[in-house]
């Protein structure tokens, strides 16, 4: 891959075009083809970003070529032969049975394309399946973004917990705005700010031996209104807030907090533990010893988060977007560090830790619906993962 020059195809909504346009620009991606759910949109929307300058090399009426077939596409067809970098900027349009599209994923891991997607692939994080390392395989080829290893001060933080030492208790914050109007569905989505604050968990406590999850749904144009309906298997397309407590065998505790529909940007890590107090955010970290000393600050660590409004929200999530596909096809802000079961901080997660983050995504998940504790190990042989 030329590093100065990454083939993107991308697979979008209508009303995402100006979104994907502004990322692509700040990662320095070049779009190389469109997709469409909406049948017969791919030509229109090649068009508008190839007009954008979004197309090769991002010079005005660049080629950007129309994808009509996803799974072919996916597979090497014209249209997706050479391309560095998949993304799936929706999961519309994916169908109901996903069989071909996994192993289409499967396809380009095996080209050496990299592939990002704003909801996880497979859907079902419940569903029994034959090969359980294949479901592994398949969802670190389809990486879901945005991701907190691409943020110089979360892996910063999360470097820091090799000298902090064990954590006893933590809260995971992990909200992102919708938008509105013509930047509605700018912002990141729930699964995945969910599965990103889960695999935060899991460099920050290991796998929970139960955890319970509670899903509610903000009606939008409804300010106050709530409607907490039983979520089915799988994160897509769900909306709205989602708590989880977890509990480690050894007596541990953790809260994750996700949301879509926040009306600020803001990801943060507080741990507590024998050595003290370590808040961790993207501007930075602050710990301070058992003493209240300050041991280590760097950036401008602030609890407050970024923007104040659903608009700073949106373009917040641009930037970790952005972030995160260059992180992915270039490597940019490598590994600070190492933490036991990350596979490295700034690294691709292991197929491992990929299947745990799952497998706790799922028992959260069937907690949800249940309104009982879950395991995730229990989850992990339901779906045949371990």
């Amino acid at each position: 891959m030329d590093s100065g020059r990454v083939r993107t195809l991308v697979w979008l909504e209508p009303r995402q075009v100006a979104m994907v346009r502004r990322v692509l620009a700040s990662a320095g991606l070049e779009c190389a083809a469109v997709g469409c759910p909406e049948a017969g949109r791919a030509a229109e929307l090649a068009r508008d970003l190839a007009s954008a300058g979004a197309g090769a090399g991002g010079a005005e009426g660049g080629g950007v070529s129309a994808v009509r077939d996803l799974r072919a596409a996916l597979a090497g067809a014209p249209g997706g032969e050479d391309v560095d970098l998949v993304w799936l900027a929706t999961g519309a349009g994916l169908g109901d049975d996903e069989s071909g599209v996994v192993e289409a994923l499967r396809a380009c891991a095996g080209r050496g394309v990299k592939v990002a997607s704003a909801e996880p692939v497979p859907a079902s994080l419940l569903a029994p399946v034959a090969d359980g390392p294949g479901v592994a395989a398949a969802a670190t080829a389809s990486f879901v973004v945005p991701t907190w290893r691409a943020s110089a001060g979360l892996r910063a933080g999360a470097d820091a917990l090799g000298s902090f030492g064990p954590v006893v208790s933590a809260s995971v914050t992990w909200l992102s705005g919708r938008g509105a109007g013509e930047e509605a569905g700018a912002g990141a989505s729930l699964a995945a700010m969910l599965l990103d604050a889960l695999d935060v968990l899991d460099v920050l406590v290991g796998e929970p031996a139960k955890i319970d999850g509670a899903y509610v749904d903000v009606s939008v144009g409804r300010p106050g209104v709530l409607s907490r309906p039983a979520p089915g298997e799988t994160l897509r397309g769900l909306s709205g807030g989602f708590t989880a407590a977890a509990r480690t065998e050894d007596g541990r505790g953790a809260v994750v907090h996700a949301s879509d529909c926040a009306s600020v940007w803001r990801r943060e890590v507080v741990a507590v533990g024998p050595g003290g107090t370590l808040r961790f955010s993207d501007d930075g970290l602050e710990w301070r010893g058992a003493d209240g000393r300050i041991v280590e600050r760097s950036g401008e660590y602030s609890p407050a988060g970024v923007g104040g409004g659903v608009g700073e929200a949106g373009t917040s999530a641009e930037m970790a977007l952005s972030a995160s596909l260059a992180w992915m096809v270039r490597g940019e802000g490598a590994a600070v560090g190492g933490v036991s079961g990350a596979g490295g901080v700034g690294a691709m997660p292991s197929p491992g830790a990929v299947q745990r983050v799952r497998t706790t995504a799922g028992a959260a998940l069937l907690s949800a619906r249940t309104g009982q504790n879950e395991s995730p190990a229990v989850i992990a042989r339901m779906t045949g993962g371990s």
